[in-house]
């Protein structure tokens, strides 16, 4: 099995991009990212397949990888969570138990993916710890990474940290965020419509994960969940650009947004 930390530095002092499926990258042009170094996220690679990487924490995302884009397997950054005891008392999804939270989201296809994945270990900070205790555990994260010794990464609420974090393990300084927009369009959808409707009818009919995140957006249901992934981003931003890692995002017409 090869791990996120078998790669560490191979970028070291490029800037990487980590691109995700926010509306906002309708606005880029389609070769804008050939020259870059960049992670996608989850679905991204279908927009963009040219991605240096791809990261994701969703069983569906490996499945169609698997079934109808096997020269992407060897750039596939997968994200496996690891269940502690003080998760398990404290995440109150898990309800104490571990396999019944990894069956409900899809999280037990891990030792079905062989490898020729990199792997990344990871768990969701769903629901919010306090912010005092979120930045305690980021600053554990950062000062890992910087020191390079293996941890496990968090996320809040949204694939993009793990994103951030891969980019920073590989060697990255500055990170630039495209399409995290954590933020539907002003008529509820996203590009996740676009990226759905790209996926074959009978591969949809059976994805109750996807079929349910495009459900809500196309309701504007999503709203709470950008909220916890905007708090998350910039809590994160704080304690890593303390560190001296440089996190921005980027839109066409505007270029680089300082996110705190």
């Amino acid at each position: 099995m090869r791990h996120i930390e078998d790669l560490r530095d191979i970028y070291s002092g490029e800037e990487i991009w980590v691109v995700g499926c926010g509306p906002s990258i309708g606005d880029f042009p389609k070769g804008f990212f050939d020259d870059k170094i960049f992670i996608g996220l989850n679905e991204a690679y279908l927009l963009f397949p040219n991605c240096t990487f791809n990261c994701s924490i969703h069983g569906h995302i490996w499945d169609d990888v698997k079934q109808n884009h096997p020269a992407l397997l060897e750039k596939l950054i997968l994200c496996y969570p690891q269940f502690t005891d003080e998760l398990a008392k404290t995440h109150k999804a898990w309800q104490g138990s571990n396999e019944k939270y990894a069956h409900d989201w899809r999280l037990n296809w891990i030792e079905d993916c062989g490898d020729k994945p990199i792997y990344m270990k990871w768990y969701d900070s769903h629901p919010f710890p306090p912010i005092d205790e979120i930045k305690k555990r980021l600053k554990i994260v950062v000062e890992s990474i910087v020191n390079k010794v293996p941890t496990i990464y968090p996320s809040l609420n949204t694939v993009s940290h793990a994103g951030i974090q891969a980019a920073m393990i590989l060697g990255a300084r500055k990170i630039t965020l495209a399409g995290c927009d954590e933020a539907s369009s002003k008529d509820g959808t996203h590009t996740y419509v676009e990226i759905f409707n790209s996926f074959p009818p009978e591969w949809n009919a059976k994805n109750e994960v996807a079929a349910g995140l495009l459900a809500s957006e196309r309701q504007g249901n999503m709203g709470s969940w950008y909220i916890r992934a905007r708090y998350g981003t910039r809590c994160l931003v704080e304690v890593f650009g303390s560190y001296g890692f440089d996190i921005q995002k980027y839109f066409i017409g505007e270029g680089y947004r300082r996110i705190v």
